[in-house]
């Protein structure tokens, strides 16, 4: 990105602060421009479990409320279900020889299947098997 001041860049790009759950962002921090010494700055956003949030400089909050994402769950922004008591999304329920899934929350790109022998399927071929697990 270009200083809107110097026409000078500079950009750091680092993993945002530790969040427990999955957000699917990556932190843009603009140091002050080496030329003009003008900080650049920009909102940090994604979304989590199909909500849009957003780092307000200390923490994740969502963008309709600005209450913290962070011991403030939401269900699912896509089907609505809450996640089960094991923490599984709620849709997926406890899927058979599966460490993790995702159903992508309204997103397919999203969505994946990560097996017990470290095998794993992204997207509309995590969602087809998931479909095939559940309903068979």
């Amino acid at each position: 990105m270009t200083c809107k001041t110097c026409n000078g860049t500079e950009l750091v790009t680092k993993e945002p602060a530790n969040h427990k759950g999955t957000v699917d962002v990556t932190e843009n921090i603009f140091k002050p421009c080496p030329d003009c010494q003008k900080e650049e700055k920009m909102t940090v956003a994604g979304h989590l479990k199909g909500h849009p949030i957003k780092w307000d400089g200390s923490r994740w909050v969502y963008f309709d409320t600005g209450e913290p994402t962070e011991m403030n769950p939401r269900p699912c922004g896509y089907c609505g279900r809450p996640d089960t008591p094991e923490g599984h999304d709620g849709c997926l329920g406890t899927l058979p020889g599966v460490n993790n899934a995702c159903c992508g929350h309204g997103n397919e790109r999203e969505a994946y299947v990560q097996f017990e022998d470290g095998k794993r399927k992204g997207g509309r071929e995590a969602l087809k098997w998931i479909e095939e697990k559940k309903n068979g």
